[in-house]
């Protein structure tokens, strides 16, 4: 008996510790999200692939107040201007 009450503790004790851990792990998750945001580029889409590039390595990405939405094949709303954008030689 003795030891099936020492067993019970220990797994109450790693269960309480797994979820300090799985709730640090979703904080931190959060932190993440809020810091960095991450443009993902429509699958099959060349142009927003490259727009997804230019944005996610910008040097600055913090200082960018407005961020591209895709409407449409190379069209995207920046803000209230609506842009149009091509690839040429590999560049935006």
């Amino acid at each position: 008996m003795l030891d099936a009450n020492k067993r019970s503790l220990d797994l109450l004790r790693r269960v309480r510790d797994l979820e300090f851990e799985t709730d640090a792990l979703k904080n931190y998750i959060v932190e993440l999200k809020v810091r960095v945001a991450v443009y993902v580029p429509m699958k099959g889409d060349p142009i927003d692939a490259k727009m997804a590039e230019f944005i996610n390595n910008y040097p600055e990405r913090n200082k960018l107040k407005v961020m591209f939405m895709r409407e449409s094949n190379g069209v995207y709303e920046f803000g209230s201007k609506r842009v149009k954008v091509e690839v040429t030689k590999g560049k935006i």
